[in-house]
């Protein structure tokens, strides 16, 4: 079973330097490149947040997603991916 968090990966496409790394580190191919600019498919990505985490630029985020979008399986998220973070010695950027 895949769960997908309450978040989903943005990025800022004026910082994009077009490296790659994340399309590399997306397990679920959730991310292309258009144009020279990395680009999300939101309906894909699973809010996991390791794109954001390999991105030299730091132009991926962690977006909330709407509530109606939202996972009922994961109420405290924040916590939950911070706590895995800890745990790689990383600090992800969820809001």
């Amino acid at each position: 079973m895949v769960t997908t968090s309450n978040y989903y990966a943005e990025i800022d496409a004026d910082s994009c330097i077009a490296c790659e790394a994340c399309l590399d580190r997306c397990n679920v191919h959730a991310i292309s490149m258009e144009n020279d600019v990395a680009v999300v498919n939101r309906q894909k990505c699973l809010g996991c947040g390791l794109c954001a985490s390999v991105c030299p630029a730091e132009s991926i985020t962690m977006a909330s997603k709407l509530p109606a979008e939202a996972s009922p399986i994961f109420t405290r998220d924040t916590e939950l991916m911070q706590a895995m973070a800890q745990e790689s010695g990383k600090k992800f950027p969820f809001d």
